[in-house]
């Protein structure tokens, strides 16, 4: 339980750095008349994997239960 506030600040931290990595790397791979598109495709991607990874956790929880402390 001591553990939880140190991984996520790494989370939060790791969730920047890829952020700004993958918005750098589609600035240089993508064509300047796309990147506009390029970052919209992110972002949609992003979003959709947030509203799933919402539903297939609240899934496991409802399946498995909520008895995972490691205690």
């Amino acid at each position: 339980p001591i553990f939880i506030f140190p991984l996520s600040a790494l989370n939060g931290l790791c969730f920047i750095v890829f952020n700004y990595v993958i918005a750098v790397y589609i600035n240089r791979t993508v064509a300047k008349e796309l990147r506009t598109t390029g970052q919209t495709v992110l972002a949609v991607f992003m979003g959709v994997g947030r509203i799933l990874g919402t539903l297939v956790g609240g899934f496991m929880i409802d399946q498995l239960g909520m008895n995972f402390t490691g205690i």
